[in-house]
C-alpha cells in the first residue's frame, strides 16, 4: 500500500531546490491508536543561506490536536493556524473534542482563504479588482482576453504550504490528516503514518522498509514507532537541505505530552549510525523510553540522575541541582559565623 502511494508522489525537480524552507515532518500512530508520534526537522533556508534549529514546525492546534507544516511559504503558516484555532473554538467553545475530519476541513478552508488573499494582493489589485468583485463580475467587466490573462495569473499563484493534523477524537482514538490550499483533507488513519516536506520521499521510503521488514506498525509501542520515525528523519537528511536538529513529540489522549530529552535525538542518532541502520538496536528501545520526559521531570533529580549515562545535558543539570543542595545559603553562613 505504501509503495503504491510513493509511486504517486511527484518527482523532485532541480528547480524545487531553491526553496525558502526545506524540511521534513512525519506523524505516526502507535499503541493501536492510543498514542501519536510526531518528528520534524528545524531547519529554515533563506535563498543562499540557511539556519538549522531556527524553526519549530509542530504546534498545538485545539482540542487534543497538533499540527505540523512544511513548504516554501511558511511565513503564512502562523496566520492560517491562528484563524483555524479561532474558528474551532467558535464551533466548540466548551472545549469538547471535534471529529478529525471537521478539524482538518477547518484548516483546509483557512488555507484557501490565505491563497485568496495572496492572489488578490499579487494579481487582482494591480488590475483594480478585489477577489469578491472579480468572482462575481469578472466575466462581465473584462474582455475575454483580459479575463483569460488574469485567470492564468491566478492559476500560477500558489501557496506552497502543506499541513499534517494529528490528534485524538472524542473516543481518544488517534487520527492523521493531510491538507493544503488545493487538496481537501486526506485520511491516513489506515496507513497509520504520513510525511510532508522536501524529505518526504526519503522518509516514506525508510518507513516502507520498516513496515515490510522490521515489523513496524501502528500497533507497536510509541518508543518503537518513535525510533522508526527518527530513523526515517535521519534518512531524509540526505535530501536537499533537511536539517539535523530534531523536534519530537509523543501524545496520548489522556496523557501529558512527552519529548525526547534535550540531546536525546543525538544519542539515538549515534546508536543508529553505529548499529541501527537499517536494523533496530534492541537495547535502544528501553533507552528511548527512559529519555522521554514530561515537563515535570525536566528538573527532577532522580529522573535526571537515571539518564546521565545517555545525556550530557542531564548530567550537567543534575550536577547543578546537587551543587545547590550542598552549598550553604547566606543565612546559614551568617548563623555559623555568629
Amino acid at each position: 500500500m505504501l509503495k503504491a502511494l510513493l509511486s504517486e508522489l511527484p518527482v523532485s525537480l532541480a528547480t524545487d531546490w531553491k526553496c525558502w524552507n526545506m524540511s521534513v515532518c512525519i506523524a505516526g500512530i502507535a499503541n493501536s491508536g492510543e498514542r501519536l508520534v510526531l518528528v520534524s526537522d528545524k531547519k529554515a533556508a533563506f535563498g543562499d543561506f540557511s539556519a538549522d534549529g531556527a524553526v519549530k514546525k509542530d504546534a498545538p492546534l485545539a482540542f487534543g490536536y497538533a499540527i505540523q507544516f512544511a513548504g516554501n511559504d511558511v511565513a503564512h503558516a502562523g496566520a492560517i493556524i491562528r484563524r483555524a484555532k479561532k474558528k474551532l473554538f467558535e464551533i466548540k467553545p466548551d472545549g469538547e473534542r471535534l471529529p478529525p475530519d471537521e478539524v482538518a476541513e477547518c484548516v483546509y478552508r483557512e488555507c484557501q482563504v490565505e491563497l485568496g488573499r495572496i492572489q488578490e494582493a499579487r494579481v487582482l489589485k494591480k488590475h483594480g479588482y478585489s477577489s469578491q468583485v472579480f468572482r462575481k463580475s469578472g466575466k462581465d467587466i473584462c474582455s475575454d482576453s483580459v479575463f483569460f490573462d488574469i485567470h492564468s495569473e491566478l492559476e500560477k499563484t500558489k501557496l506552497s504550504l502543506d499541513f499534517l493534523i494529528a490528534g485524538f477524537d472524542q473516543e481518544n482514538e488517534a487520527h492523521i490528516r493531510f491538507t493544503n490550499s488545493v487538496t481537501p483533507p486526506h485520511d491516513y488513519d489506515s496507513l497509520g503514518l504520513w510525511a510532508i516536506g522536501k524529505g518526504q520521499h526519503s522518509a516514506l521510503s525508510s518507513l516502507s522498509h520498516a513496515i515490510e521488514y522490521l515489523a513496524m506498525s501502528q500497533h507497536a509501542d510509541a518508543e518503537m514507532v518513535l525510533y522508526h520515525l527518527l530513523s526515517a528523519k535521519f534518512m531524509a537528511e540526505s535530501a536537499t537541505d533537511v536539517g539535523k536538529a530534531t523536534s519530537t513529540l509523543v501524545l496520548g489522549g489522556k496523557e501529558a505530552p512527552r519529548y525526547l530529552f534535550i540531546d536525546g535525538d543525538d544519542y539515538v542518532r549515534k546508536e543508529w549510525l553505529k548499529s541501527g541502520a537499517p536494523r533496530v538496536p534492541k537495547k535502544l528501545i528501553p533507552e528511548i523510553k527512559a529519555l522521554l520526559a514530561t515537563g515535570a521531570q525536566l528538573l527532577n533529580g532522580d529522573y535526571l540522575q537515571s539518564i546521565t549515562k545517555y545525556s550530557p545535558s542531564a548530567k550537567k543539570i543534575f550536577n547543578i541541582i546537587q551543587a545547590r543542595k550542598t552549598t550553604p545559603s547566606t543565612s546559614q553562613k551568617s548563623a555559623g559565623q555568629q
